[in-house]
């Protein structure tokens, strides 16, 4: 937070950035860099407390979870360099529009060296949460307790989904207050770009979810095929007993009992979240252009 103003101020520019609202790109890059490191730390405790509450699922012991989670939590160092060179190269890139439009020493120092961090540190953090997706499908893998009609051990995944959404929100957020121009929020081409935008956080939301939804989606067949073909057994011996004009007795309570658990099958939920996360989701939304509007009355004009 303190280069750019320390730039601004050695290089005596003050009013004219004022006048102009330069300020908010001026401390874009600082403020990313300051939010990815942020998140990335809760991030991570969002993941270890997924794998903690996931635990007593996995039906392996503890010297073989260990070792399957730190096989696939492992990261490849050469990769992570390979993201945060190709993420600075891009953000030099970036920067000659930056520095085609100034003429004073440390601003031209301060914009190449800004952008090369915070572009570098958002593809490193990217290449990581890419390849942490690994622990999950590993996870997967493993014989698991799964009762299709009791999925709350597997929620713990719908809440670091939503973590991730979260995640991306503020992120939005971050570029509504600080990219959007306010006085064209309501032309079609502002909204053209940021509907879709504020649709990831959802995207996001059910894709990292989708190989629980597998999960739980096959043993929901499985488990619906098994009582269909009881129903058909107990189906021929309720027509028999019928035919022959004798009484159900037990078999009409059994026959019950398996009409209503299949009933209790078709409608249980596959996708590992509950109406809290879905509501929470669904008004974190907000958050972006409520920030902006915010930012527009007490900054703008």
């Amino acid at each position: 937070i303190l280069a750019p103003i320390g730039a601004v101020t050695l290089d005596g520019l003050w009013d004219e950035f004022l006048e102009q609202g330069q300020w908010r790109p001026l401390l874009t890059s600082p403020v990313v860099i300051l939010y990815t490191l942020g998140v990335s730390r809760w991030l991570a405790a969002s993941e270890a407390k997924m794998l903690a509450a996931f635990r007593p699922v996995v039906q392996i012991d503890d010297q073989a979870f260990e070792q399957m989670v730190r096989s696939a939590t492992q990261i490849n160092p050469t990769g992570e360099m390979i993201a945060l060179s190709v993420g600075m190269l891009a953000g030099l890139g970036i920067s000659l529009s930056w520095l085609r439009g100034l003429n004073t020493f440390w601003l031209r120092l301060y914009g190449p060296v800004s952008l090369a961090l915070m572009h570098g540190l958002l593809a490193w953090i990217i290449y990581g949460a890419i390849a942490s997706t690994r622990l999950l499908t590993a996870i997967h893998r493993q014989p698991l307790k799964v009762d299709i009609l009791d999925i709350k051990p597997f929620e713990p995944v719908g809440r670091y989904s939503l973590t991730l959404s979260l995640v991306f929100v503020g992120g939005i957020a971050l570029g509504f207050v600080f990219g959007m121009d306010f006085t064209h929020i309501f032309s079609w081409q502002a909204w053209a770009f940021y509907l879709p935008l504020l649709t990831l956080p959802v995207i996001i939301f059910f894709l990292n979810m989708r190989g629980t939804h597998r999960l739980l989606a096959a043993e929901k067949r499985r488990t619906l095929k098994l009582v269909a073909e009881k129903l058909r057994t107990a189906n021929a011996a309720v027509q028999a007993r019928l035919e022959r004009d004798e009484r159900l007795g037990d078999l009409a309570g059994e026959y019950a009992a398996l009409v209503a658990y299949e009933a209790r099958l078709r409608t249980a939920s596959t996708w590992p979240y509950n109406t809290s996360m879905l509501r929470t989701l669904f008004f974190t939304l907000l958050v972006p252009l409520l920030g902006r509007a915010i930012s527009y009355l007490l900054f703008e004009p």
